[in-house]
């Protein structure tokens, strides 16, 4: 079965990718693309490998950049804890048809459904007794007053960020965002509109984190 998405995040994970985005149907009365939902929320989808954490191998999906609307074959769904997006997907399949104009009006709707608590609290990270609550693992919202930064050099970066009056501080694992922030910092300066894809990650420790997977401005 052939499936589309909006690309909407290809970050790191496990020293390969992780990719994720929004599934898009064709309107049969205007010919046109519209978003899948399930019930009020965006129909995600995480396309993974039969590797020990779904990660993609880079050489796969490289040339797949955010936003772009990517078309593959889907084998069926292969859910894991939260992560109820998972498919595996076939390697070759993959065809990239066109891109989403990185428009206001684009990225508020793909915030359609948002929640008002970032995957149901207000903390970085999502014990395992509480995950069995959650059905999905992947938002795209808008955010405020981002402040990014680094411990020491050479470690991840994280962003402290305004969410809803809430505050969270999330490590980034948007590969191409980084490169740019350390080549310049003030790369958003200029920003007045800021959306983040959020991801959970697999458990650790009794916890899954919650990540930055991918930055978009305006």
């Amino acid at each position: 079965m052939r499936t589309t998405f909006i690309c909407l995040a290809n970050s790191r994970k496990h020293g390969e990718r992780c990719i994720a985005g929004v599934e898009i149907q064709p309107n049969p009365k205007t010919q046109q693309y519209q978003l899948v939902k399930n019930g009020s929320r965006l129909h995600w989808i995480r396309p993974v490998s039969n590797a020990n954490y779904g990660q993609v191998p880079t050489q796969w999906v490289e040339r797949i950049h955010l936003l772009d609307v990517v078309n593959l074959e889907n084998r069926g769904a292969v859910p894991r804890d939260c992560h109820q997006e998972n498919i595996l997907f076939e390697p070759n399949s993959i065809v990239i048809q066109t891109s989403l104009a990185p428009t206001f009006e684009n990225l508020e709707t793909l915030t359609t459904g948002a929640p008002m608590m970032l995957f149901g609290n207000r903390g970085n990270a999502i014990h395992t007794e509480q995950i069995a609550d959650l059905d999905y693992s992947l938002l795209f919202v808008k955010i405020q007053e981002p402040n990014f930064y680094s411990l020491r050099l050479g470690q991840q970066l994280r962003v402290k960020f305004l969410y809803n009056f809430n505050h969270y501080d999330l490590p980034i694992t948007d590969i191409q965002f980084c490169n740019q922030f350390y080549d310049n910092p003030k790369v958003l300066a200029d920003a007045q509109n800021i959306y983040f894809t959020l991801s959970l990650s697999e458990l650790h420790n009794q916890w899954h984190s919650k990540l930055v997977a991918a930055v978009f401005k305006l």
